[in-house]
């Protein structure tokens, strides 16, 4: 008996402390001043905000004390890193998109999200942890809905900057030459010559570079067939090259969107390394939106994780509207 009451007792104390700690945490980050247009700054403040609402509005202690210890870090300078997914108990089903959204946070932040844009990297942040808290409750739907889509747009929106002002972190600083961007691939709008002039020119041609699934690295068959496609690249017969990415759909659309960008991006990089003068390419992401192969949504398929690769060149004699062609440019693949 003296062992039990004396089990029930260190239990009581231990758990008066914690309540005490948690009190004096809750109540030091409601009277917090954030100061500074900072990532810790606006961490610290956002923190302390999903501190008051789990105390005062969830009564929910012991994470309003989680979300609080992480304020109080961030208001001295340090950077509380994002929840980790596996010490949560989220649903099976949700474990690989969550960790793909986190993998996805991280690298923002190391590529200089929270130095170039500290208050939307810190939105992302502290909606990811609100995400993560709010599906291991797993009952309130629309606030799990809320944070989510706070996380996703406050990273789509970095991920949109980035490509908007050709701001490139995957690759190496050399060369150090803009991106063009391609707003319609223009070798899929197609063009025409004259009946008069031959076709045996080949004035287009087309080679594509395959990609391992959720993945943006080029391997050993990429790399030849980038070896041959730069050699014909870097001839006076191409005028512009135009490098299109695709994904295919076993990811959510946005991810999907970002992902073609890198692939792109992996081969006009590539280009250039290979002699391929910049100022000829124009790049475009197409995300899943352009299939070469027909498929439901979250499937996965090899064919669709591409990039097309367009090189043309300068289009001799007049050029008449699609109706009046005798013959359309063919293309020509050099790689498959």
């Amino acid at each position: 008996m003296m062992r039990n009451f004396m089990t029930v007792g260190a239990a009581t104390l231990m758990a008066g402390l914690f309540l005490t700690a948690c009190t004096n945490n809750i109540e030091s980050t409601r009277n917090l001043s954030t100061m500074g247009e900072g990532f810790s700054p606006q961490l610290a403040e956002n923190y302390r905000e999903l501190t008051l609402f789990e105390a005062d509005q969830m009564y929910d202690w012991p994470d309003a004390w989680l979300f609080a210890d992480k304020a109080l870090a961030a208001s001295r300078g340090m950077v509380p890193a994002p929840e980790r997914v596996a010490d949560w108990h989220i649903p099976e089903n949700q474990i690989p998109g969550l960790n793909r959204a986190r993998a996805d946070l991280v690298s923002a932040i190391d590529a200089g999200f929270a130095r170039q844009h500290p208050v939307q990297a810190a939105m992302a942040q502290t909606s990811f942890d609100c995400w993560i808290e709010q599906l291991e409750e797993g009952w309130q739907l629309d606030h799990i809905e809320k944070c989510r889509s706070a996380y996703e747009s406050a990273l789509n929106n970095w991920h949109m900057r980035q490509i908007t002002s050709q701001v490139i972190p995957e690759f190496p600083p050399t060369p150090s030459e803009p991106v063009k961007y391609l707003k319609e691939p223009e070798a899929s709008r197609g063009a025409c010559v004259p009946a008069a002039q031959p076709v045996a020119d080949q004035s287009a041609r087309r080679f594509r570079v395959q990609f391992a699934h959720d993945s943006a690295v080029l391997d050993s068959a990429a790399s030849e067939t980038l070896e041959v496609g730069a050699e014909l690249a870097r001839s006076g017969e191409v005028d512009e090259i135009f490098v299109e990415g695709h994904a295919d759909r076993s990811g959510a659309s946005e991810h999907n969107l970002r992902l073609s960008m890198k692939r792109a991006l992996a081969v006009w990089h590539q280009l250039i390394v290979r002699g391929v003068s910049p100022h000829k390419i124009w790049i475009g992401p197409r995300g899943e939106a352009m299939p070469e192969t027909a498929t439901v949504d979250g499937e996965k398929n090899a064919d669709n994780r591409r990039v097309l690769v367009f090189l043309e060149a300068p289009r001799g004699g007049e050029m008449v509207s699609i109706e009046g062609c005798a013959e359309p440019f063919h293309t020509t693949d050099i790689a498959s």
